[in-house]
């Protein structure tokens, strides 16, 4: 049997035809609400398992069919089909996105590339294209576990293979957000922490 891919992140996939820090480390993390128990999940549109997954959390649709869910695949979680959960997750999940979006920008002139052994502290970051993440990208909260990151992308956001996000002195994965406005795409090997939510496009992760 191959290698297993191991969701180690929550994968919110938010799918919309029209179209989620910090100030001073002060702000508190957005609500996902119902969202917050789903590990992958789109509001408009099919979702799917190509690999041999091991998933812990929630799955499901609020649009389309779900495949690819059962052996190998070992889902620790529910799996949702249309229906009044989901429908109140994609509310929740709208919401969420919103909130994330009028937290104030606190860093406007970070490099669209992330990584390569750089440490990054708590705030808003704001990228006006799209973006990727290489090697390692440490989140350091200096002592607060209160801190919030959030990576605002315009546009696409992708991952070389075996790239890494570290949290270091007290940084939570609860309260990191990467939101792109494009597609999601993870390399082999990438290692995650926190809640990634593309606005409108796919999120997909190498084995």
């Amino acid at each position: 049997m191959g290698r297993k891919l191991v969701i180690k992140v929550s994968i919110l996939i938010l799918f919309l035809l029209v179209s989620f820090g910090v100030a001073a480390a002060a702000a508190a993390a957005a609500d996902l609400g119902t969202a917050v128990n789903f590990s992958m999940f789109t509001s408009i549109g099919a979702l799917s398992n190509v690999n041999s997954s091991l998933i812990t959390g929630d799955v499901g649709t609020n649009s389309g069919a779900n495949s690819g869910f059962g052996l190998p695949t070992v889902l620790n979680g529910t799996l949702h089909n249309p229906g009044a959960t989901t429908a109140l997750v994609a509310i929740d999940l709208l919401a969420a996105y919103n909130e994330l979006m009028t937290v104030p920008v606190t860093d406007a002139t970070h490099a669209a590339a992330f990584g390569s052994g750089e440490t990054v502290g708590p705030g808003v970051y704001t990228i006006g294209s799209a973006a990727t993440l290489a090697g390692n990208l440490t989140l350091d909260a200096g002592g607060d576990a209160s801190a919030i990151f959030i990576f605002r992308i315009n546009g696409a956001y992708s991952t070389s293979a075996n790239s890494e996000m570290i949290l270091a002195n007290g940084a939570l994965a609860d309260n990191v957000y990467w939101v792109a406005e494009g597609a999601i795409s993870l390399a082999t090997g990438t290692v995650v922490k926190g809640t990634l939510l593309a606005h409108a496009g796919a999120v997909s992760a190498a084995a």
